[in-house]
């Protein structure tokens, strides 16, 4: 060797002695072991929003004394509320607590568009009570509806016997709870 390549063999020697060292000293990170993880699936409902239309059913009008107490449905009674049918009738195990449509559903008419009560037009009415509770009256409409024209007075009372029987369309959104195996076998 010669004078002149001594100190690049020196220097070549040190750096490759150095990046060994260096290169020993350091952990070397193996790749993450891949884990298996399942393909994500999305549960599905155990319930559903359900709509409800019911066409030509009957409709009447009923008025309450005043201080009456509230309807089955543990409401007081405002223009807008209306009774239905228990879903059984009561001459046949049934409840008036259990009514066919559920207590507080909102029903909206389809036609007529609205009914006229006490001076105002409404579109939708809330189940709070029943009524008809052996379905002697309206065996041909199950989903018949009876509706709240207030507290009894003379001008209510007229008002609620000259409506008489009127056919309605109308329907409500209700929730559907899916049968589970056990319940279908």
């Amino acid at each position: 060797m010669t004078r002149k390549t001594l100190p690049w063999v020196l220097l070549i020697a040190f750096l490759a002695i150095s990046t060994i060292f260096a290169l020993s000293l350091m952990k070397i990170k193996k790749p993450p072991a891949r884990v298996y993880r399942p393909p994500v699936t999305e549960a599905e409902p155990s319930w559903m929003m359900a709509l409800t239309v019911v066409k030509n059913q009957a409709s009447t009008a009923y008025t309450e004394s005043p201080g009456a107490p509230p309807g089955a449905g543990g409401r007081p009674y405002f223009p807008g509320a209306v009774a239905v049918h228990p879903e059984t009738p009561v001459a046949w195990g049934g409840s008036p607590l259990e009514p066919i449509i559920p207590f507080n559903t909102s029903i909206h008419l389809l036609d007529p568009p609205s009914i006229l009560i006490q001076g105002q037009e409404h579109k939708f009415f809330q189940v709070i009570d029943t009524g008809d509770v052996n379905w002697s009256l309206r065996r041909d409409s199950p989903y018949w509806i009876d509706l709240f024209f207030g507290t009894t007075n003379q001008w209510s009372h007229r008002k609620a016997s000259n409506y008489g029987v009127k056919r309605v369309d109308y329907y409500w959104y209700h929730i559907a709870q899916e049968q589970s195996q056990a319940e279908n076998e």
